[in-house]
């Protein structure tokens, strides 16, 4: 087994394949933990693209975890993706959202529609905290990802 850390966003996956997978399978295997369409994916070790048909032992990692870059193509602009909303307090399906909307913004959109006040919104995708000034995009917020919404009551005056 090959033991593979995934690298290009914000969460940061370890995956092990075989020696005898290629490229194709390990994206497929990216495809099963990220959401990130395979058709989507661009893999980069030491600063060159990684072929789908090579076969994993045919590529010269170096120490394990060897870091591979992930390169997601961005969808068209404009495109409107759906994701899953779930905490202890509601789940709904939120449309209309960008991969490029910002963490704020989708925070902000969820404040409005839950009718939140007084609170503060951390927002988890694949258990990793989101920090607000990044794009959706950096933790691989596809259409039918799911983030866990975890809602803190603030208490007034303080």
């Amino acid at each position: 087994m090959v033991l593979l850390r995934i690298a290009g966003g914000e969460i940061t996956p370890q995956i092990e394949v075989t020696r005898f997978d290629t490229i194709l399978n390990l994206k497929e295997t990216i495809r099963d933990a990220l959401g990130v369409e395979v058709g989507r994916q661009t893999l980069v070790y030491d600063e060159r693209a990684l072929l789908d048909d090579v076969e994993i032992r045919h590529c010269i990692f170096g120490r394990e975890p060897a870091t591979v870059t992930l390169h997601v193509a961005p969808l068209p602009e404009g495109t409107k993706i759906a994701v899953r909303l779930e905490s202890s307090l509601k789940q709904e399906s939120m449309r209309r959202i960008q991969e490029t909307d910002s963490v704020a913004g989708l925070r902000s959109k969820i404040e409005r529609r839950w009718g939140l006040r007084s609170c503060s919104i951390a927002l988890f995708p694949l258990d990793t905290q989101m920090s607000e000034d990044l794009p959706l995009s950096a933790y691989y917020v596809v259409d039918g990802a799911e983030i866990d919404v975890q809602v803190t009551l603030i208490e007034e005056g303080r």
